[in-house]
Formats: C-alpha cells, structure tokens, sequence
C-alpha cells in the first residue's frame, strides 16, 4: 500500500509540480560584456552555463561553450529541428570576431523558491476560502 501512495504523489503531485517550476520563466539571459574574451575564458575553462550566441546579426547558437580552437571557440548545441530523431547534439565552431554579444543563462533563485511555495500554498489557501465560504454564519460548521 505504501508503495502505491508513493507513486501516486509522484505521478499526481511532484512530476507536474517540478514540471511547472523548471518551465516557468525562472531563468534569464545575462548579456556578457566584452563577449570575444569572456566566450574565450568560458570555454577554456569547461563550464556548464549555457549560452547564447549572436553571430553577424543574422544568427543565433545557443548552447555550451567546449572548446577553444586558435581564434575559434566550439558551441554544442542540440538540434531541435527534428522531434523523432531526439535532440541529437552536435558542434558548431565560431571565429570570435564574429561574435556581436552573447548572452549567459542564470538563474533566478528567488523568483523559483518563491514559485514552489506558493504551489505548496495555493490548495491550502484555496481550501480555507472555500472552507469560509462554506460555513459563513454557521457557528457548528467548524466543531
């Protein structure tokens, strides 16, 4: 029997839950000043942040910088043209010169607590409205 609760709180509870914080605009893209360096140190070091690329005004790579190669860094990115073949990655090398600005993804710690409290919050607040609406002028309600 336990086993069954457990799968139905993850299946009915936490998956759409976590589903709706990581989906709900808790990040935002940070411009990086002075992108040609910054791209450079970031790929030499070996982050995991993803970025975003604008290439001569006409294109845009986002993903995660791997390498650097001479006056070139390489971008992994997935290609998300294809749904059935399933976000195969794939690298893209990009002189640095080329580089208009970039932008890094952060994220926004506050705005994704203050999101999952008031999941956690809104049935309970929910429930006492409608559990004062319901017994509005019945004194026994209650008791």
């Amino acid at each position: 029997m336990n086993r069954l609760r457990r799968s139905w709180i993850c299946c009915r509870v936490l998956l759409p839950a976590t589903l709706v914080v990581w989906l709900s605009a808790c990040h935002r893209w940070v411009p990086v000043e002075q992108p040609q360096a910054s791209l450079q140190q970031a790929a030499a070091a070996g982050g995991s942040s993803t970025y975003r690329v604008y290439v001569n005004g006409s294109e845009t790579l986002e993903g995660k910088l791997t390498e650097v190669r001479g006056d070139s860094v390489v971008i992994q990115t997935s290609d998300r043209t294809c749904c059935s073949g399933g976000g195969d990655a794939e690298s893209t090398t990009v002189a640095v010169e080329a580089v208009e600005r970039a932008e890094v993804r952060e994220t926004k710690v506050l705005a994704t607590v203050l999101l999952t409290v008031g999941l956690v919050a809104a049935p309970f607040i929910a429930f006492g409205v409608a559990l004062g609406i319901a017994c509005a002028g019945d004194e026994r309600c209650l008791t």
